[in-house]
């Protein structure tokens, strides 16, 4: 179980962590009705380093990304959700909406200066970043057949299974 901080304070924690030579590892997504899978994600990205840092995308970005009605959890509850798993040292959030969200997260990252950057198979920019961020890795966690399950595949076997349809 770790904190969760504002941006700023994490950057600072980041630098002195890098200065003590610790490897951070950063990973960052929505969280919303957390499953298996993100547990799995922050298990093997644990693993890769000393602290793990994570972000939670702000309400406002995930409505951007997964539509009007998501997320379920407000940022608060995800944020503290993430943060009571035992492998996430640091939490914090990630605020507003980018025109260009590819730059918004080598901004991020360049903020951070992880050793290693997590991401799953959704996470599109992986490639472009490797040509932006020559010393951060970039390593992708391929969830294990029993892992692999989504937040919107939850909402739907719900809404399949509690609601009556009408006709």
């Amino acid at each position: 179980m770790g904190y969760i901080l504002d941006l700023d304070t994490v950057v600072y924690i980041s630098q002195d962590l890098r200065r003590r030579k610790k490897k951070i590892i950063y990973t960052h997504g929505s969280f919303d009705l957390f499953h298996s899978g993100h547990s799995y994600l922050f298990n093997k990205a644990k693993k890769l380093g000393d602290v793990l840092i994570v972000g939670v995308d702000s309400d406002e970005k995930v409505r951007k990304f997964k539509g009007e009605r998501r997320p379920v959890n407000q940022h608060s509850l995800r944020a503290e959700m993430v943060n009571n798993h035992k492998d996430v040292d640091i939490v914090f959030s990630i605020e507003g909406l980018a025109e260009n969200e590819e730059d918004y997260y080598v901004g991020l990252y360049k903020k951070l200066s992880p050793h290693i950057v997590v991401v799953g198979n959704s996470f599109g920019f992986r490639n472009n970043f490797r040509k932006k961020l020559a010393n951060t890795e970039f390593v992708l966690i391929d969830l294990l057949p029993e892992h692999q399950i989504s937040t919107t595949d939850i909402i739907q076997k719900v809404l399949d299974t509690h609601v009556e349809k009408s006709e």
